[in-house]
């Protein structure tokens, strides 16, 4: 699997963003001025782990989808096409779920609609979720499920 990079370990005597603090970094991938691109890796992987974890924890993907578009979208710039493939081909690969993840000919007609630019406030009263326990509740997003299709079939559609 893939680790976690921690960044420098060791201080500088002067500002130079081409410092390595490593004799086996040849090339400069984690030198002082990559650290921000080292970070915004580091902080993808972590929502890749966090992504099922949130989707558990709301009882279905509105609340997981909206916190990704609107945390990882719009705060930390992550392109939506990543956000996309975060939820679709991204778990299809990790659990082997053939013929799931794109919407290639032969494939299952698995997708969700979504508004990326609509705002909203999650009340967990009126969550999907059969548990209300959860920490989103009053919180805004952007970005919202308007329907659900799995296998052709409509089985969410928003009011």
């Amino acid at each position: 699997g893939e680790t976690i990079d921690y960044g420098p370990c060791a201080f500088m005597e002067a500002y130079d963003p081409a410092t390595v603090f490593s004799s086996i970094d040849a090339q400069g991938r984690y030198a002082y001025g990559n650290q921000p691109r080292a970070a915004l890796w580091n902080l993808t992987r972590l929502a890749e782990s966090l992504l099922p974890v949130l989707v558990e924890e709301a009882g279905s993907e509105e609340a997981a989808l909206a916190l990704a578009i609107t945390q990882l979208h719009r705060e930390h710039k992550i392109p939506m096409t990543r956000i996309v493939e975060l939820f679709t081909a991204g778990p299809a690969r990790v659990f082997d779920l053939r013929g799931r993840g794109s919407l290639a000919k032969g494939n299952h007609a698995d997708v969700t609609i979504f508004d990326p630019k609509k705002r909203w406030t999650f009340e967990a009263a009126k969550s999907l979720s059969l548990s209300h326990n959860t920490p989103f509740d009053g919180w805004q997003f952007t970005g919202k499920v308007v329907a659900t299709i799995v296998s052709g079939k409509i089985v969410y559609r928003m009011e």
